[in-house]
């Protein structure tokens, strides 16, 4: 029924297309794994001496200032340069189609017309980017435009951050500032838009609550040190607020931190079922997120203890950088503290507090009036006790949360921090394990 000519013609075709078949499914399978590993870009897995990229979203010409604030503070260098992702969040109306524009840094406008007043507000966000990257070497500046209605806009931040691998995106508080260091004028829209996107993130989230940080310059000598304080309770998103700031007082002069870390004692209880703390808590053991101490040294992992014990020894001789732990066993003494002891900083930076069970923030977490703020975050920004002080409010990555474990076993194995000066319980796990 067939020649020899259409026979080989048939059979070429068949080996063809099955040779297609393995490079197809291997190129998707790596496609697949890149979007893996980037769901856990954190400021936790970068690497202090590569490049950190930020997506920072901007809804209008008054939250300029405060983005450009935080970021001249993240202490971008030549080994550790920041790339920014400048994008202005536009609303659609009408029955125009949402749309992404890329915009060219140093391009002037030549039209003879008027610009419109979204136009007029881009232009603007792009000359101080411009201006903020031309004061700084070690940073680049990417600006953008997304258009999109308020109920999809977080869809959109979340492409761009997975198109552009960032590390973090930084949005604003949906209430800004006043004088006197209140918060006003709550905008819907903004805080239903930060909701979501705390929810759907494909990697770290900042919430800027900015009171007037940066009232003195970095590059000034005489305008005296930023003071940065990290309340450091336990879980990935606190991880997450120390790594950062760890990341703003490394090396540089003009930044000091002191990181506060809260240990709940042997008299503090859980409010849901009154256990001690340092009984054995299996109810969130799948999440490594419970906070519990294990003060009896019966061997319970810790990561918490592990990652503060490898900053506290990668800092030991950094003289800008102040390590204090309290045991308290109330919510109450942690706001006394707070009030009395570590109310004098410019800029605090503290976790979300995802699934963090913990006697000391229980009593916070029921009086939360902004719960993307979590309870310690929600405590600085509605208290007047820290006065005029910024707060910068971390969230981890979403899929960090069933896999923190894992990287934490990857990177420190099973064993305790092998200091006897930064672990306590060195002496029992050596014996332990003897």
């Amino acid at each position: 029924m067939l020649d020899n000519k259409t026979m080989a013609i048939m059979l070429f075709a068949v080996l063809f297309m099955t040779a297609l078949v393995g490079p197809i499914f291997s190129i998707a399978n790596k496609t697949s794994k890149r979007v893996g590993i980037y769901k856990q870009r954190t400021i936790q897995r970068t690497n202090h001496d590569s490049e950190i990229r930020i997506l920072a979203c901007i809804h209008s010409i008054r939250n300029i200032s405060s983005i450009i604030k935080i970021l001249e503070v993240s202490n971008a260098t030549k080994r550790s340069p920041i790339s920014v992702f400048a994008v202005h969040l536009v609303e659609l109306t009408g029955s125009a189609s949402a749309m992404l524009i890329v915009h060219d840094s140093y391009r002037t406008n030549t039209s003879n017309h008027p610009p419109s007043r979204e136009k007029a507000e881009s232009d603007q966000i792009i000359g101080a980017f411009v201006e903020y990257e031309s004061r700084n070497p070690a940073v680049s500046v990417h600006p953008l435009s997304a258009v999109s209605p308020y109920n999809t806009m977080h869809e959109d931040i979340c492409n761009l951050a997975e198109d552009n691998h960032v590390a973090m995106i930084l949005v604003p508080f949906h209430k800004e500032a006043t004088a006197d260091g209140g918060l006003q004028g709550e905008n819907r829209n903004v805080k239903e838009v930060n909701q979501k996107l705390l929810d759907a993130a494909p990697c770290s989230v900042g919430i800027f609550v900015d009171r007037g940080l940066g009232s003195s310059s970095l590059t000034d000598a005489n305008s005296g040190l930023l003071r940065l304080a990290v309340i450091f309770i336990g879980g990935l998103d606190d991880q997450e607020a120390l790594s950062y700031g760890w990341k703003m007082a490394g090396g540089t002069q003009y930044v000091s931190l002191t990181v506060v870390r809260f240990l709940p004692g042997n008299d503090a209880k859980l409010n849901d079922d009154h256990a001690p703390v340092n009984e054995n808590n299996n109810k969130q053991a799948d999440l490594d997120l419970d906070t519990t101490t294990d003060s009896g040294g019966t061997g319970k992992d810790n990561f918490d203890d592990e990652f503060v014990n490898e900053f506290r020894f990668k800092t030991m001789c950094d003289q800008s950088i102040t390590y204090h732990e309290k045991i308290l066993n109330t919510w109450v003494e942690v706001v006394k503290s707070m009030k009395t002891t570590y109310n004098d900083y410019d800029l605090y930076i503290v976790g979300r507090g995802r699934g963090v069970k913990s006697p000391l923030t229980t009593g916070l977490s029921e009086w939360c009036d902004n719960p993307e703020l979590g309870p310690i975050g929600d405590l600085l920004v509605s208290s007047d006790f820290t006065g005029l002080a910024s707060v910068l409010v971390m969230q981890s990555v979403a899929a960090n949360m069933r896999s923190g474990s894992i990287h934490h076993k990857g990177k420190f194995g099973q064993k305790k921090w092998a200091s006897p000066i930064l672990n306590p319980h060195y002496k029992a796990s050596v014996n332990r394990s003897k």
